[in-house]
């Protein structure tokens, strides 16, 4: 039999969404665990940065993780892959949604930075402030390295949303998602990207790849894959 290697969205597709206490269903886990017992391999494929994947889902028991949206990846606890933004591209990104009044959540792959005005009404950013503790930061006033991988924001009134657009609009594909969030992945690269990289590197082909997915960053990955 040959190898098959199916890769899971995280939000909507494994947990419920956020920021609902969050769990997989006892079906899921077993599952994963009996498809992995017959030598196929599993693989988390999300939208969200490594520091957001949480213990109680990694304890289900995964190969290896393609995260923020393909631009990080691991495979048994080691990491072989990962593209960071620019530093000069973090301080254009903190600068122009500032002006422009769009709160913005950094994410990397051990730490958030998160703005402290404008989520007023985002529940979800209560929600990572408790779950991340030590690792969210207040971007106002930090003065140390800021390493990400994408980010996201929202659409607020006064927000200048037309300016954001044009401002990054070389850079980055920007993602609509429901209740005025938006995605920012860097141009080039998306959930279909990582499984590309990641099925070349372990010479496992396409016609072998399984995905599951809900939301609009999943589309290119439904896309790429075999079934």
């Amino acid at each position: 039999m040959n190898k098959k290697i199916i890769f899971f969205d995280v939000d909507g597709t494994l947990v419920d969404v956020r920021p609902a206490r969050e769990y997989v269903p006892e079906s899921t886990i077993k599952a994963v665990r009996e498809t992995r017992k017959k030598g196929n391999l599993c693989f988390l494929c999300t939208g969200r940065s490594l520091a957001e994947i949480y213990p109680h889902i990694l304890d289900v028991g995964f190969d290896g993780i393609i995260a923020a949206c393909g631009n990080y990846i691991e495979m048994d606890g080691k990491v072989i892959y990962e593209n960071d933004l620019s530093a000069d591209m973090v301080q254009k990104v903190i600068r122009v949604l500032s002006e422009c009044k769009m709160p913005v959540v950094l994410e990397g792959s051990t730490d958030y930075w998160i703005d402290d005005e404008g989520f007023e009404d985002d529940p979800y950013v209560d929600y990572l402030f408790e779950s991340l503790g030590e690792h969210a930061h207040i971007i106002r006033g930090y003065d140390g390295e800021i390493r990400i991988n994408k980010f996201s924001a929202d659409v607020i009134d006064g927000t200048d949303y037309e300016r954001v657009k044009t401002e990054f609009a070389d850079d980055f594909l920007i993602l609509e998602h429901v209740e005025n969030v938006v995605e920012f992945v860097p141009k080039g690269t998306s959930k279909a990207t990582g499984i590309k990289w990641l099925c070349n590197h372990l010479d496992i082909p396409l016609d072998e790849t399984y995905a599951i997915g809900d939301s609009v960053n999943d589309l290119e990955m439904l896309e790429s894959v075999g079934h």
